[in-house]
């Protein structure tokens, strides 16, 4: 991959990130969320951002 393909992608992943954080408190705010499917749906996105990284770092491996 090249540069712009390189920022273009930690864009995405920085938007995709916001925006689910947007949306947890648009439901928090209109009652739609309760605290313990709260807890489960941050757990799952700090799950997803571990298995980011993991990506991230086997894909910067692969290219040296």
């Amino acid at each position: 991959m090249n540069y712009l393909q390189d920022e273009t992608e930690k864009c995405v992943s920085f938007i995709f990130s916001i925006s689910v954080i947007v949306m947890f408190v648009i439901l928090n705010i209109i009652g739609a969320l309760d605290l313990p499917m709260g807890v489960v749906f941050h757990e799952g996105s700090t799950f997803l951002v571990i298995l980011n990284g993991l990506r991230l770092l086997s894909e910067r491996d692969a290219k040296n």
